[in-house]
Protein backbone atom coordinates (compact mmCIF):
# COMPACT_ATOMS: atom_id res chain seq x y z
CA UNK A 1 0.00 0.00 0.00
CA UNK A 2 2.91 2.65 0.78
CA UNK A 3 4.21 1.91 -2.80
CA UNK A 4 1.10 2.58 -3.97
CA UNK A 5 0.71 5.76 -2.58
CA UNK A 6 4.10 6.89 -3.45
CA UNK A 7 3.36 5.93 -7.05
CA UNK A 8 0.26 8.07 -6.76
CA UNK A 9 1.93 11.18 -5.02
CA UNK A 10 4.34 10.83 -7.83
CA UNK A 11 2.67 10.64 -10.79
CA UNK A 12 -0.05 13.80 -9.09
CA UNK A 13 3.25 16.02 -8.51
CA UNK A 14 4.40 15.40 -12.22
CA UNK A 15 0.91 16.45 -13.55
CA UNK A 16 0.89 20.08 -11.30
CA UNK A 17 4.59 20.57 -11.18
CA UNK A 18 4.32 23.73 -13.84
CA UNK A 19 1.50 24.88 -11.93
CA UNK A 20 2.17 27.17 -9.03
CA UNK A 21 0.85 26.62 -5.70
CA UNK A 22 -1.09 30.18 -5.87
CA UNK A 23 -3.82 29.09 -8.15
CA UNK A 24 -3.89 25.67 -7.25
CA UNK A 25 -4.68 26.07 -3.29
CA UNK A 26 -8.11 27.54 -4.27
CA UNK A 27 -8.56 24.91 -6.79
CA UNK A 28 -8.36 22.25 -4.14
CA UNK A 29 -10.49 24.14 -1.67
CA UNK A 30 -13.23 24.20 -4.45
CA UNK A 31 -12.89 20.29 -5.29
CA UNK A 32 -13.34 19.64 -1.61
CA UNK A 33 -16.53 22.36 -1.44
CA UNK A 34 -17.92 20.45 -4.30
CA UNK A 35 -17.24 16.91 -3.15
CA UNK A 36 -19.21 17.99 -0.14
CA UNK A 37 -22.36 19.03 -2.03
CA UNK A 38 -21.90 15.13 -3.76
CA UNK A 39 -22.21 13.52 -0.28
CA UNK A 40 -24.65 15.73 0.83
CA UNK A 41 -26.65 15.06 -2.19
CA UNK A 42 -25.74 11.01 -1.72
CA UNK A 43 -26.50 10.57 1.65
CA UNK A 44 -30.06 12.13 1.31
CA UNK A 45 -31.19 10.69 -1.89
CA UNK A 46 -29.75 6.98 -0.70
CA UNK A 47 -31.59 7.78 3.05
CA UNK A 48 -34.80 8.61 0.58
CA UNK A 49 -34.53 6.06 -2.29
CA UNK A 50 -35.53 9.26 -4.40
CA UNK A 51 -34.46 13.05 -5.50
CA UNK A 52 -36.47 14.81 -2.84
CA UNK A 53 -37.52 18.58 -3.70
CA UNK A 54 -34.67 20.19 -1.47
CA UNK A 55 -32.07 18.40 -3.35
CA UNK A 56 -33.56 18.83 -6.53
CA UNK A 57 -33.93 21.92 -6.37
CA UNK A 58 -30.44 22.28 -5.38
CA UNK A 59 -29.00 20.52 -8.83
CA UNK A 60 -30.91 22.84 -10.50
CA UNK A 61 -28.75 25.55 -9.14
CA UNK A 62 -25.61 24.29 -9.07
CA UNK A 63 -25.59 21.63 -11.55
CA UNK A 64 -27.55 22.93 -14.50
CA UNK A 65 -27.93 19.97 -17.30
CA UNK A 66 -27.45 17.69 -14.84
CA UNK A 67 -29.82 14.54 -15.68
CA UNK A 68 -30.19 12.02 -13.07
CA UNK A 69 -31.48 8.25 -14.43
CA UNK A 70 -34.72 6.99 -14.59
CA UNK A 71 -35.37 4.96 -11.92
CA UNK A 72 -33.31 6.66 -9.37
CA UNK A 73 -33.71 4.21 -6.11
CA UNK A 74 -31.90 1.60 -8.61
CA UNK A 75 -29.32 3.25 -9.54
CA UNK A 76 -26.18 2.83 -7.25
CA UNK A 77 -24.01 5.30 -8.74
CA UNK A 78 -26.13 8.43 -8.98
CA UNK A 79 -22.84 10.34 -6.84
CA UNK A 80 -20.64 8.65 -9.53
CA UNK A 81 -22.58 10.35 -11.84
CA UNK A 82 -22.84 13.72 -10.37
CA UNK A 83 -18.69 13.32 -9.90
CA UNK A 84 -18.27 12.81 -13.28
CA UNK A 85 -20.28 15.31 -14.36
CA UNK A 86 -18.85 18.14 -12.23
CA UNK A 87 -15.06 17.75 -12.87
CA UNK A 88 -16.48 17.73 -16.74
CA UNK A 89 -18.54 21.13 -16.38
CA UNK A 90 -16.97 22.41 -13.14
CA UNK A 91 -12.94 21.12 -13.35
CA UNK A 92 -13.17 21.10 -16.87
CA UNK A 93 -9.79 23.01 -17.00
CA UNK A 94 -7.95 20.53 -14.55
CA UNK A 95 -9.79 17.96 -16.80
CA UNK A 96 -8.45 19.30 -20.25
CA UNK A 97 -5.09 20.15 -18.83
CA UNK A 98 -4.93 16.17 -17.49
CA UNK A 99 -4.14 17.76 -13.61
CA UNK A 100 -7.79 16.40 -12.50
CA UNK A 101 -6.05 13.51 -10.84
CA UNK A 102 -3.77 15.84 -8.93
CA UNK A 103 -6.93 17.78 -7.61
CA UNK A 104 -8.41 14.84 -6.49
CA UNK A 105 -5.05 13.60 -4.85
CA UNK A 106 -4.16 16.72 -2.80
CA UNK A 107 -7.86 17.50 -1.78
CA UNK A 108 -7.92 13.72 -0.18
CA UNK A 109 -4.78 14.33 1.66
CA UNK A 110 -6.54 17.26 3.32
CA UNK A 111 -7.90 16.63 6.31
CA UNK A 112 -11.03 18.32 5.20
CA UNK A 113 -11.73 16.12 3.24
CA UNK A 114 -11.57 12.92 5.61
CA UNK A 115 -13.85 15.28 7.95
CA UNK A 116 -16.50 14.61 5.17
CA UNK A 117 -16.58 11.59 4.54
CA UNK A 118 -16.76 10.47 9.01
CA UNK A 119 -19.76 12.64 9.02
CA UNK A 120 -21.24 11.37 5.48
CA UNK A 121 -20.88 8.19 7.64
CA UNK A 122 -22.64 9.06 10.58
CA UNK A 123 -25.31 10.72 8.85
CA UNK A 124 -25.74 7.53 6.71
CA UNK A 125 -25.84 5.27 9.48
CA UNK A 126 -28.03 7.90 11.72
CA UNK A 127 -30.78 8.13 8.58
CA UNK A 128 -30.87 4.36 7.46
CA UNK A 129 -32.54 3.35 10.85
CA UNK A 130 -34.68 6.24 11.05
CA UNK A 131 -35.10 9.25 8.32
CA UNK A 132 -34.75 12.56 9.60
CA UNK A 133 -38.39 14.58 9.22
CA UNK A 134 -36.63 17.11 7.48
CA UNK A 135 -33.05 17.20 6.36
CA UNK A 136 -30.64 19.96 6.29
CA UNK A 137 -29.95 22.64 3.34
CA UNK A 138 -26.22 21.95 1.68
CA UNK A 139 -24.41 24.77 3.29
CA UNK A 140 -26.16 23.67 7.34
CA UNK A 141 -24.67 20.13 6.52
CA UNK A 142 -21.20 21.60 5.36
CA UNK A 143 -20.77 23.69 8.21
CA UNK A 144 -21.69 20.91 10.62
CA UNK A 145 -19.41 18.46 8.78
CA UNK A 146 -16.58 21.19 9.14
CA UNK A 147 -16.67 20.81 12.56
CA UNK A 148 -16.95 16.86 13.13
CA UNK A 149 -14.89 15.37 15.23
CA UNK A 150 -12.49 12.29 14.90
CA UNK A 151 -14.02 9.39 16.26
CA UNK A 152 -11.83 7.46 18.50
CA UNK A 153 -11.35 4.53 16.07
CA UNK A 154 -9.14 6.42 14.08
CA UNK A 155 -5.27 5.98 14.30
CA UNK A 156 -1.69 7.94 13.99
CA UNK A 157 -2.72 11.77 12.92
CA UNK A 158 -6.51 11.47 13.35
CA UNK A 159 -5.92 10.22 16.96
CA UNK A 160 -4.10 13.50 17.54
CA UNK A 161 -6.65 15.49 15.55
CA UNK A 162 -9.23 14.44 17.85
CA UNK A 163 -7.57 15.97 21.03
CA UNK A 164 -8.54 19.52 19.60
CA UNK A 165 -11.21 21.31 17.72
CA UNK A 166 -10.99 21.15 14.28
CA UNK A 167 -11.06 24.95 13.51
CA UNK A 168 -7.96 24.98 16.26
CA UNK A 169 -6.58 22.41 14.23
CA UNK A 170 -6.89 24.19 10.96
CA UNK A 171 -5.25 27.52 12.19
CA UNK A 172 -2.34 25.20 13.79
CA UNK A 173 -1.64 24.01 10.36
CA UNK A 174 -1.63 27.16 8.43
CA UNK A 175 0.52 28.74 11.17
CA UNK A 176 3.03 25.39 11.06
CA UNK A 177 3.26 26.35 7.24
CA UNK A 178 4.09 29.80 7.49
CA UNK A 179 6.71 29.06 10.10
CA UNK A 180 8.49 25.85 8.51
CA UNK A 181 8.75 27.94 5.33
CA UNK A 182 10.73 31.12 7.72
CA UNK A 183 13.26 28.49 8.86
CA UNK A 184 13.68 26.94 5.19
CA UNK A 185 14.04 30.65 4.08
CA UNK A 186 16.87 30.81 6.75
CA UNK A 187 18.65 27.70 5.19
CA UNK A 188 18.49 28.91 1.96
CA UNK A 189 20.36 31.91 2.73
CA UNK A 190 22.95 30.50 5.02
CA UNK A 191 23.37 28.66 2.08
CA UNK A 192 23.37 31.50 -0.77
CA UNK A 193 26.02 33.53 1.70
CA UNK A 194 28.36 30.69 3.26
CA UNK A 195 27.16 32.25 7.05
CA UNK A 196 24.43 34.33 8.58
CA UNK A 197 23.64 37.48 6.18
CA UNK A 198 22.18 40.61 8.46
CA UNK A 199 18.88 40.46 7.01
CA UNK A 200 18.42 36.91 8.30
CA UNK A 201 20.04 38.16 11.84
CA UNK A 202 17.79 40.64 12.49
CA UNK A 203 14.45 38.52 11.80
CA UNK A 204 15.61 36.01 13.63
CA UNK A 205 16.50 38.34 16.64
CA UNK A 206 13.43 39.84 16.02
CA UNK A 207 10.89 36.58 16.03
CA UNK A 208 12.94 34.69 18.52
CA UNK A 209 14.98 36.57 20.91
CA UNK A 210 17.73 34.02 22.32
CA UNK A 211 18.04 31.94 19.22
CA UNK A 212 21.47 33.13 18.33
CA UNK A 213 22.54 33.17 21.66
CA UNK A 214 21.55 29.27 21.70
CA UNK A 215 23.51 28.67 19.22
CA UNK A 216 26.46 29.72 20.31
CA UNK A 217 26.45 28.15 23.82
CA UNK A 218 25.83 24.35 21.24
CA UNK A 219 28.75 25.91 19.47
CA UNK A 220 26.57 25.86 16.17
CA UNK A 221 28.54 27.34 13.34
CA UNK A 222 26.04 29.74 12.21
CA UNK A 223 27.10 29.05 8.82
CA UNK A 224 26.23 25.28 8.88
CA UNK A 225 22.62 26.01 7.05
CA UNK A 226 21.84 22.42 7.69
CA UNK A 227 22.75 22.41 12.10
CA UNK A 228 20.90 26.53 12.35
CA UNK A 229 17.92 24.60 10.04
CA UNK A 230 17.38 21.79 12.41
CA UNK A 231 17.67 23.55 15.73
CA UNK A 232 15.17 26.54 14.02
CA UNK A 233 12.44 23.83 13.33
CA UNK A 234 13.18 22.78 16.63
CA UNK A 235 12.80 25.90 18.58
CA UNK A 236 9.50 26.72 16.52
CA UNK A 237 8.19 23.13 17.94
CA UNK A 238 8.93 24.03 21.19
CA UNK A 239 7.90 27.99 21.24
CA UNK A 240 5.38 28.19 18.63
CA UNK A 241 3.54 25.03 19.48
CA UNK A 242 3.83 24.54 22.93
CA UNK A 243 0.62 23.91 23.52
CA UNK A 244 -0.27 21.12 20.64
CA UNK A 245 2.75 19.78 22.04
CA UNK A 246 1.55 19.64 25.94
CA UNK A 247 -2.00 18.31 24.87
CA UNK A 248 -0.71 15.74 22.66
CA UNK A 249 -1.90 17.03 19.12
CA UNK A 250 0.99 18.31 17.99
CA UNK A 251 1.91 15.12 15.33
CA UNK A 252 -1.62 16.04 13.73
CA UNK A 253 -0.25 19.64 12.84
CA UNK A 254 3.01 18.20 11.22
CA UNK A 255 1.46 15.19 9.63
CA UNK A 256 -1.09 17.87 7.62
CA UNK A 257 1.08 20.68 7.13
CA UNK A 258 4.01 18.48 5.34
CA UNK A 259 1.75 16.35 3.29
CA UNK A 260 -0.28 19.37 1.59
CA UNK A 261 0.89 21.28 -1.23
CA UNK A 262 1.83 24.36 0.63
CA UNK A 263 4.59 22.31 2.54
CA UNK A 264 5.19 20.39 -0.63
CA UNK A 265 5.83 23.31 -2.67
CA UNK A 266 8.44 25.19 0.20
CA UNK A 267 10.75 22.20 0.26
CA UNK A 268 10.84 21.85 -3.66
CA UNK A 269 11.77 26.05 -3.86
CA UNK A 270 13.78 25.28 -1.05
CA UNK A 271 15.58 22.54 -3.02
CA UNK A 272 16.09 24.63 -6.11
CA UNK A 273 17.24 27.36 -4.21
CA UNK A 274 19.88 25.17 -2.40
CA UNK A 275 21.36 23.63 -5.89
CA UNK A 276 21.76 27.06 -7.83
CA UNK A 277 22.87 28.99 -4.52
CA UNK A 278 25.26 26.60 -3.23
CA UNK A 279 26.97 26.88 -6.95
CA UNK A 280 26.53 30.75 -6.99
CA UNK A 281 25.38 33.44 -4.80
CA UNK A 282 22.08 35.28 -5.19
CA UNK A 283 22.82 38.97 -6.05
CA UNK A 284 20.81 40.01 -3.55
CA UNK A 285 18.78 38.01 -0.74
CA UNK A 286 15.24 38.00 -0.65
CA UNK A 287 13.22 39.03 2.48
CA UNK A 288 11.18 36.03 3.89
CA UNK A 289 7.70 37.10 2.67
CA UNK A 290 9.22 37.58 -1.08
CA UNK A 291 10.93 34.69 -1.08
CA UNK A 292 8.16 32.72 0.38
CA UNK A 293 6.02 34.10 -2.47
CA UNK A 294 7.97 33.06 -5.00
CA UNK A 295 8.13 29.51 -3.25
CA UNK A 296 4.15 29.73 -3.50
CA UNK A 297 4.44 30.41 -7.18
CA UNK A 298 7.31 27.67 -8.12
CA UNK A 299 6.85 25.50 -10.78
CA UNK A 300 9.66 22.40 -11.66
CA UNK A 301 11.24 22.93 -15.22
Amino acid sequence: MSRLREINHRKAREKVAHIPAEPLLPCIQRYIEWRAFVLWARVIVESEGTIPPPVASALDQRCPGFQPADGLDREPEFWLRLCAWIDHNIFREPEEGGWLVALEYYSCRDFRSEQLWLYWEHCNAQWQRRRPSSYPAFDEWYAEASEWRFPERKKAAWDHANRTTPTRLKQAVSQYEYWESFAYWVRSLLTGDRGMPDIVAARIVERYPGFLEMLERKRIDKGDSTAVWQCLIEWIDNHEFAIPKREDWFDAITFFARSGLSGERTVSYWAACDRAWSRRRPEKCPDFEDWRRAAASYVER
